[in-house]
Formats: C-alpha cells, structure tokens, sequence
C-alpha cells in the first residue's frame, strides 16, 4: 500500500509540474504580402467590409481564438485560419494543454493582407505520427438537445444532425458530407445532413481514418469518442485549470452555406389543422394553416370553414330565420414572434359568407405555440370575428408539424 502511494504522489508531483511549464510563446509574426488567401478566399465583417486573415501555426494541437474574430477554420496541416476585421490589434489563443496567450500586433491589421502567427508549445512532449486513432464508441445523445438549440439547416432547409467528436486535445480535420464544424474545447461539433453514414477523421498525429455509422436522423445530438492506441502521452484540459470560452453565435458573415435558427421549430416550415368553437353558440370551425418561423420572427396564413354562424337577434325573432346551413370562409395572416420554446401570434383577416344567412366581416387573432414533443407544435387562439349581423368569440387548438 506504500509503494503505491508513493507511485500516486509521484505521478501528481509530476503533473503539477507539467502543467506549470505547459506554455504558448510566439516563435514569429510577420505579413506576406506575396500571399494572396486573404483577397481569394473573402470573408467580409459586420460592415461589408474584407477581413484580415492571421494563418496560425502550431504543431498537433487544438487551438481556439478569442477577440475580434469573424472566423475562424482549422485547414489542416497544422494550420488555423482566423478572419479578423481591419485595425483589429491582438489575438488571444486558448489550447486545452497550456496557459492563454494574449499576443498584441505592431502594426494594426490591414483589410485583404495575409499574416502568419507561428506557434511554440514550451512543456509538452514530443508527439509521433506513428499513433493510431480509432473510434471507441458512437451513440445517440437522447438528453441532449443541442442540435435543436444550436440548429444548422443544409442547403435543403431541413435540420442537420450534430456529431460530437470527442478527442483529447489534438487538431483535427473531417472531411464528407459536412455543413459547418465548431471547435470546442477538447471536442468538435461536425453538423452533418440528414441520412449521412460516414466522417473521414484526419489527425495531426494519427494515419487518418474513415468510420461508417447508421443513417443519421435530422435534429438529433449523437456522441463520438476518439482514442489513441499506443500514445505515450496524451494531455487533456485536466492539466490547465482554465477552460477556453467559446462561443456558439455564428459570425455575420462566413464562408459557409448555413443558416442558424433557435426558434421554437425544427425548421422554418410548418404545417398544421386548427378546430375552434364559438365561445357561447353552436358555431365551429375547421381549419388548416402553413407557416415559416426563423429566430424570434415569423408569420403564418390560415384558412378556416365556419358552420352555423352568428347572426343577431334581428333576424331571429322579426324574420323567423335560423342559422342553420349558413357558413363562412376565413383568411388570417398572422406575425409570430418568440423563443426556444414558445412563440406568441398576431393577426387580421377577413370572413366571406356562404349558405343560407351568408354574412361577411373582419377578423382579429391572436395565439400562442408551443414546441411540444419532437417535431410537433400545439396552439392555442382566441379569434374575435365582427359579421355584419353579429359577432362571434371564437376558441381554437390546433396541431402542426414542423419541417
């Protein structure tokens, strides 16, 4: 038992002390002005203005980046591109292996120009490219819902799966069927179509592989879990007390095809069927509605039957006249506005009469939606509707589905 302790003491003396010396320190930092990335591969700022493009280097390990940056790509062979806006002055870089580093710029950076930021990593070991990495597990996340909170669309407007590739600290490049990657610390975030089978992994120290999993399905977080075979030593964020900050908001302006959307649906489509009653007569409507809804905004168009409309007194008791077989038609455009969850709705319309007491008139709506289970949307409306004879008070539930 005291060998072992001592083994143990040892071994937490020895990471202490490689997590002290674990440090990024500029190698160099200069402007191409020869190279021409920055003005063939664009990315423009919030002012439509062209970015500044920092080429980063540094060997095998993950790097994230935080200040005024646009965007920013891992490109492989161990270099990260990062966009930043004109007169941008400094860079701050995160590893999960080292202390941050805040490096400060001579010269304010120029918009269209190619700078190159080449790395050392002082305290870690030496990295072989013999080692082999495979893959130790694949599942669906069923608790989480980040590929709904974090949703990205492809090209088709239906919702991408979210793959989590979890690996200890090291670059990474995939390659496939893929609509954005966002860096995490220690993990990847690769959104990838409905109906994808396969990720191409290529490791900064690792021959690259190719892994096959089962269809995926849209809107759903699956988890995937890298190792090493025969690493003499793999660091992990355990060895620096502080976590790099990341952000999931998309840059105003990028090179990728994707919209995000954290609105209460799937996608911006939906489809749904509406019933209603008169509050206090024997009135009812059946209806169908189609919409679009995209982060806070949206709107729908609705288009009801009504049965046995309201009609006033007059003609009831002067004229011996029923409600009966009498009927309208109902057209509502309707805004929406709301959140992850709940969405509120407001709108006009109009009623066309038909049937034996035909009668028209104007409309005011108003609703809220809730994103129930999976793709499905319950709402509920109170409907005012002013005939020329009448008024009528209208409840109404609907159900829909998203796409």
């Amino acid at each position: 038992m005291k060998i072992k302790h001592i083994i143990t003491t040892i071994l937490l003396l020895f990471s202490s002390t490689f997590a002290v010396s674990q440090e990024l320190t500029v190698e160099s930092f200069y402007k191409d002005s020869e190279e021409l990335s920055a003005v063939k591969h664009q990315v423009l700022d919030a002012n439509e203005h062209p970015c500044a493009l920092v080429i980063v280097n540094l060997p095998h390990y993950q790097l994230l980046f935080e200040g005024d940056v646009i965007l920013s790509e891992y490109k492989g062979n161990n270099e990260y591109w990062v966009y930043m806006p004109e007169g941008s002055t400094w860079l701050r870089i995160k590893s999960p292996v080292a202390r941050p580093l805040t490096f400060e710029f001579r010269l304010s950076l120029e918009s269209l120009n190619t700078y190159y930021l080449n790395l050392q990593a002082s305290g870690l070991p030496d990295i072989s490219a013999t080692n082999e990495e495979y893959v130790a597990s694949f599942k669906q996340d069923k608790s989480s819902d980040d590929a709904e909170t974090y949703a990205t669309f492809d090209e088709n407007n239906n919702m991408c799966a979210l793959v989590k590739v979890r690996v200890a600290a090291y670059a990474q490049l995939f390659e496939g069927n893929i609509i954005k990657i966002l860096p995490r610390t220690n993990e990847y975030w690769v959104y990838m179509p409905e109906g994808t089978n396969s990720l191409e992994i290529i490791s900064t120290v690792a021959a690259p592989i190719t892994y096959n999993f089962d269809k995926l399905k849209k809107g759903r977080t699956y988890i995937m879990q890298l190792y090493f075979k025969d690493a003499a030593y793999i660091p992990t964020s355990t060895s620096v007390k502080e976590t790099p900050s990341t952000t999931l908001t998309a840059p105003q302006k990028t090179t990728f095809n994707y919209t995000n959307n954290t609105g209460i649906f799937h996608g911006p489509h939906f489809l749904g069927i509406v019933y209603s009653k008169e509050a206090s007569n024997n009135s009812y409507e059946y209806g169908i509605r189609y919409g679009w809804y995209d982060f806070l905004i949206g709107w729908y168009v609705e288009g009801t039957i009504a049965s046995s409309i309201i009609v006033n007194d007059y003609y009831a008791e002067y004229e011996n006249r029923t409600t009966d077989n009498s009927g309208n038609i109902h057209l509502i455009a309707s805004g929406m506005f709301g959140g992850n969850k709940f969405a509120a709705s407001f709108g006009m319309g109009a009623a066309l009469g038909f049937g034996e007491n035909a009668t028209g008139g104007f409309i005011i709506d108003a609703g809220l939606f809730y994103k129930g289970y999976d793709r499905y949307i319950l709402s509920f409306n109170y409907n005012y509707t002013h005939y020329s004879y009448g008024s009528g008070h209208y409840l109404k539930i609907g159900i829909g589905y998203s796409w």
